[in-house]
């Protein structure tokens, strides 16, 4: 069955509602939280609230407040916790000021100072672009599932981190909330690198200890029972000894937890770039080493220089957010190149281009934000709402123009007007899969895929030494592949080192110097891509020069690539298949196989009444072959023999070794008339090689048609033996009349 894409389940609609209804919570408590905010940022050294930073343009920073002073009292109430603060601001909103006592230097002086400052804007317009990119992540994830199951654990770490954002809230506005605000946060953080350690685990492939039983539950029950632990432990719900007490205020006040996940993320992605020799795995890693480096980078800052400035800045947050941002789409980045993923696989095609116009015009919204702001702190605040108000209002009638521009663009673009060609592969891969023979497959692959490329024309080549084990005795292949030029011209690629090639080669590129691939481009070949088996390479796909004006993207080149890649078990399993149907010597089918061909005919007959016609075919005196030249020159005779029936068969008859020197022949559509025409030409031909090579031997032939065993109440089978055995007694009259000949009725 062709998996395709997954429609979203309501319950993923229903959770992405939830997310956006605690983003709007998120930003009600910003304005609540800025009304008593005082632009300072704390922290509890002991016994002591020390200032860490004062922001820019706070009322803190106009009252003189300076970094590295204590805070000691808040209107004349003695402080012991940063919990201790909110309750005194909130009581003393509607006041015209409130006192900070803050020691400097060892001496106390009163500050006073009117809370309140503007609201994080920035930060909540740029949460909800982030949140709107998760989202869409998660969903898209959740579609593309029926096709790769580990973007099913990238759906549900999108949502994890999505929920992540929605609840950064400042909860000291509610101090009674914060211990559980703060178990939560925790145990969210340890789901989110769960559900990262499950994933890396299987890309590119599953590592060693994913294949241990009962190891994906039992590492998330581990995880998330040690950090709670540590949790309760912090917060004394919990008493396990002064050593864990210790170890879990400093994972928790240190940011320990968060560099050791890194480390151990990074270890993995180390692992599994070094423990694969395969060029293209170790590129799938390398995309999301390069999204996970920056974050790892900024979390290690945070230790290496502690209590910086720079750390409680906005833009700090702004770039936590970003670099959080930046793993899944890496990890999507990876799956989506390296699988027959495509955009409409992720993405409905109104909602990629919907959500590509948000974010453009996401750039100059926030640019209109930030100069509301600048107007209100210096002109009027009046003004300043109108115009940002109109502003966005003039920016809501763009998105209509912008994304219909957007669509202009993209779609003239060849990478998306092939948006449906990796569906229409993995369909392709899953029909050839389902073909036995490699007739059949080449057949398929070479005629469908020129279509789906809009091709010239595409050859298969398959080497010689695949094919060894296979119907040799109907192939006649080259021991180089060659491409069929427009003047019908054979050019062989036999100077070009494929054995070596594991990516597409692409033809016609500017400054190529090869004289062999200059002339293959201008005679109308453009992609030459290596099929490959456990290493090995068995064969080439050649494909001609698009019938459009522009060439295969890169795009088209990497679907194609991967496509190959899959294709190549296919071709194994036909080869499997072809040494289990064909006898090694004489080519021909193998005895069970030419029997179960006869049985198919048998069914067909019954269902139309379509008729057909069987022959038991001996070689005279083959004994005697053996008994003279041996047993070698009685194999050649047989090959020989094998041969020589088969030149004079059509493309719908079917020849098959039946033992030893007796081959069972099955005519479909032909009635006594015709099959006796065919068999006088099977009899007369191995006469005349009989005449050509005095080793070789004539044959006599006993033919039986359908109509003569016609009892559908018999089963199959037994029919079909019945039909054997007429056929078999009419050879064996044909032997006592005096060989050479056919007897038929």
């Amino acid at each position: 069955m062709i998996q395709e894409r997954r429609k979203v389940p309501a319950i993923i609609w229903a959770l992405s509602a939830l997310l956006l209804f605690l983003f709007c919570f998120q930003a009600v408590t910003e304005y609540l939280a800025a009304s008593i905010r005082l632009g300072i940022v704390l922290k509890e050294n002991g016994p002591e609230i020390t200032i860490i930073s004062v922001n820019e343009d706070s009322p803190a920073i106009k009252a003189g407040v300076t970094p590295g002073s204590v805070l000691r009292t808040v209107d004349g109430h003695h402080i012991r916790s940063i919990s201790d603060i909110t309750p005194l601001l909130k009581a003393a909103r509607h006041r015209d000021s409130i006192s900070l006592g803050v020691e400097e230097q060892g001496s106390l002086r009163k500050i006073h100072i009117l809370p309140g400052v503007q609201a994080n804007y920035r930060s909540l317009v740029l949460n909800l672009l982030i949140l709107i990119v998760y989202i869409s992540i998660g969903m898209a994830a959740i579609r593309a599932s029926g096709i790769d199951p580990r973007t099913r654990l990238l759906a549900w770490f999108s949502f994890a981190v999505a929920l992540d954002i929605t609840t950064y809230v400042n909860v000291s506005y509610w101090p009674g909330s914060q211990l559980l605000y703060s178990g939560f946060k925790q145990m969210l953080g340890v789901i989110q690198f769960a559900l990262i350690f499950h994933l890396l685990s299987l890309i590119p492939r599953p590592t060693p200890w994913m294949k241990w039983r009962f190891m994906p539950a039992g590492f998330y029950i581990l995880a998330l029972g040690f950090h709670l632990l540590i949790v309760l432990q912090v917060h004394d719900l919990v008493h396990l000894g002064g050593g864990f007490q210790w170890l879990a205020k400093l994972i928790l006040g240190n940011n320990i937890s968060y560099i050791s996940w890194g480390g151990i993320i990074l270890g993995i992605l180390l692992y599994q770039y070094f423990s694969t020799d395969s060029i293209r795995e170790r590129q799938q890693v390398k995309w999301i080493l390069l999204s996970v480096v920056p974050w790892l980078s900024l979390q290690l800052s945070d230790i290496l220089v502690p209590n910086a400035g720079w750390v409680y800045s906005s833009w700090y947050s702004f770039a936590d957010k970003l670099v959080h941002m930046l793993f899944p789409i890496g990890i999507l980045a990876a799956i989506f190149r390296y699988n027959l993923l495509d955009l409409n696989d992720l993405f409905p095609r109104n909602f990629f281009y919907s959500l590509l116009t948000v974010l453009l015009l996401a750039i100059p919204a926030l640019a209109i934000i930030e100069g509301g702001i600048l107007l209100s702190r210096h002109y009027s605040p009046e003004a300043a709402i109108w115009a940002s108000n109109l502003t966005i209002l003039a920016l809501g009638f763009a998105f209509s123009p912008t994304r219909d521009r957007l669509i202009q663009t993209l779609e003239g673009r060849s990478w998306y007007k092939q948006h449906n060609l990796g569906r229409e592969l993995r369909q392709l891969a899953e029909e050839l899969s389902n073909m036995d023979g490699l007739e059949e497959i080449e057949r398929q692959l070479t005629s469908r895929l020129a279509t789906l490329m809009h091709s010239q024309g595409v050859i298969l080549h398959l080497n010689p030494d695949f094919l060894k084990a296979g119907p040799s005795s109907s192939r006649k292949e080259n021991p180089a592949p060659c491409w069929m030029s427009n003047e019908g011209e054979r050019i062989c690629l036999e100077n070009l080192d494929l054995e070596k090639q594991d990516a597409p080669l692409h033809l016609g590129r500017p400054g190529e110097t090869d004289p062999l691939l200059k002339t293959l481009y201008r005679q109308g070949l453009e992609l030459i891509v290596p099929l490959q088996l456990h290493g090995e390479h068995f064969g080439t796909l050649m494909i001609g020069r698009s019938l459009g004006q522009q060439r295969y993207s890169w795009r088209e080149t990497e679907l194609l690539n991967l496509f190959a890649q899959s294709i190549s078990t296919k071709f194994a399993n036909a080869l499997l298949h072809s040494q289990l149907q064909f006898d090694e010597l004489t080519g021909l089918y193998r005895r069970r196989a030419i029997v179960e061909i006869m049985e198919q005919c048998i069914d067909e007959f019954r269902k139309t009444g379509q008729s057909f016609t069987i022959a038991m075919i001996d070689l005279d005196d083959f004994k005697m072959v053996n008994d003279r030249h041996g047993h070698l020159a009685g194999d050649r005779i047989l090959k020989k023999a094998a041969a020589t029936a088969m030149e004079m068969l059509s493309r719908e008859d079917r020849l098959g070794r039946y033992g030893g020197e007796e081959f069972l022949l099955v005519m479909p559509g032909r009635d006594m008339d015709s099959a006796l025409w065919l068999c006088e030409h099977v009899r007369w031909a191995l006469e005349n090689l009989q005449q050509e090579d005095e080793s070789a031997t004539t044959a006599s032939i006993g033919i039986a048609s359908m109509e003569e065993v016609q009892h559908d109440e018999l089963p199959v089978k037994e029919q079909g033996l019945e039909l054997i055995a007429l056929a078999d007694s009419r050879l064996y009259r044909a032997k006592a009349e005096g060989k050479n000949r056919i007897v038929h009725n």
